[in-house]
C-alpha cells in the first residue's frame, strides 16, 4: 500500500516526535511549516513552508501539531486545501476545521519531549469528518506501529481532563514533596522506592482507590492536623491543598 505524504506544522515536541516516527515507518514528508527564519536541525533537510497552504496543497495529510491557542488561526489558510487536515489536541473539539474540506483529529495519549521518543506503547485517537478521512487516519496510526481508536470530541475532552490528572497533577505533587524535603535538608532519593510501588500498584489493580493508603484513607485526624499545623506556619496555600486532598481521599472511600 502506499503510505500518504505528510506535511507538518509546527517545530515542538510533538512534531519531533511524529517526525521521527513517520520517517521510521517510510512516510515521505512533502515538508514542514514554521513561520522562524529556520528549521530546527532535526528537520533542517525538508523543505522549509513559510505558507501553510502552500504546504497543505503539496501533502496528502497535514498534521497541525501546533499549540490549541493557535489551531483556530490557522484555519483560514487552509479553507480551500485538498488534503485531509488534523490537529493533535485532546481538548480542542473537531468542529474548529469545520471550515477545511476534509478534516480530523489525531490525537496521541503521551507526554512528549524533544530528544527523548517514547517507545510506541501509547494510544491513539482519532476523529474524522466523514468515515474516509477517520479510516485513513487510523490507518495511518496502525501503519506507524500504534493502537489505534476511534473517539469523539467530548469522549476525547474527557479523557484530556483525565490525563491531566493523573500526568500532570500527579507530577506537581511529586515537585511538591521534592520541595517540601530540600526546605528541610532531606534527599528526595528516600521517597524514590515509596513513588514507584505506589504507580506500580495503582496501574496493576481494577481501581486504584482500592491501593489508596495513608492518614487520610484511615481517618487518623491526629496526623493530618499535625501536618496542616506545620504547613500552615510557613506555607498556608500548601496546608489549604493538603486539606482538600485529604477531603477527596476521604470521599473515594466511599
Amino acid at each position: 500500500m502506499k503510505l500518504k505524504t505528510i506535511g507538518i506544522a509546527g517545530t515542538g515536541n510533538v512534531s519531533w516526535s511524529f517526525y521521527h516516527y513517520f520517517k521510521q515507518s517510510g512516510f515521505p514528508i512533502s515538508g514542514v511549516f514554521s513561520r522562524k527564519e529556520k528549521l530546527p536541525e532535526w528537520c533542517a533537510n525538508e523543505q522549509h513552508f513559510l505558507s501553510l497552504s502552500e504546504l497543505g496543497e503539496s501533502c496528502e495529510v497535514l498534521f497541525l501539531f501546533v499549540p490549541d491557542s493557535v489551531i483556530q488561526n490557522l484555519v483560514n489558510e487552509l479553507r480551500i486545501v485538498p488534503c485531509i487536515v488534523c490537529h493533535s489536541s485532546g481538548a480542542t473539539p473537531m468542529m474548529v476545521l469545520d471550515e477545511i474540506p476534509k478534516h480530523g483529529v489525531f490525537y496521541p495519549l503521551q507526554t512528549f519531549s524533544e530528544g527523548t521518543l517514547p517507545a510506541l506503547k501509547f494510544p491513539l485517537f482519532v476523529e474524522g469528518s466523514n468515515e474516509t478521512v477517520k479510516n485513513e487516519l487510523q490507518q495511518m496510526g496502525e501503519e506507524v506501529g500504534l493502537k489505534v481508536t476511534p473517539l469523539d470530541s467530548e469522549q476525547r475532552t474527557q479523557l484530556h481532563a483525565s490525563a491531566v490528572v493523573a500526568c500532570n497533577f500527579s507530577n506537581a505533587m511529586l515537585a511538591w514533596a521534592k520541595d517540601m524535603l530540600e526546605r528541610n535538608n532531606i534527599s528526595f532519593d528516600f521517597l524514590k522506592p515509596l513513588i514507584e510501588q505506589t504507580f506500580q500498584k495503582a496501574i496493576q489493580v481494577e481501581h486504584p482507590k482500592t491501593v489508596q493508603t495513608g492518614p487520610a484513607k484511615r481517618g487518623d485526624s491526629l496526623t493530618m492536623n499535625s501536618h496542616i499545623k506545620s504547613l500552615k506556619q510557613q506555607h498556608p496555600n500548601e496546608a489549604l491543598l493538603y486539606e482538600l486532598i485529604s477531603k477527596l481521599i476521604e470521599e473515594q472511600k466511599t
